[in-house]
């Protein structure tokens, strides 16, 4: 959210990850290619779901590409 640079998995899962599942009903990522280079990883998919604020779906799925940097 925000796209800001999110970095580490206590940070992503308490700042990220649980407003989905507050806001949202039926939220994931589909991910449909992977690649990678050197310790980088590219994850490209759609996500899905529904705003519980409007009612309103994700749809067509609106589509992501997230670089994940492994050390």
């Amino acid at each position: 959210p925000g796209g800001a640079p999110h970095r580490g998995a206590t940070h992503i899962i308490d700042n990220v990850l649980s407003q989905f599942g507050r806001d949202w009903t039926g939220f994931g990522a589909r991910v449909s290619e992977w690649h990678a280079a050197g310790d980088t990883v590219f994850a490209i998919g759609a996500y899905h779901g529904t705003f519980n604020a409007t009612g309103l779906s994700l749809e067509p799925p609106a589509a992501f590409t997230h670089v994940l940097d492994v050390q």
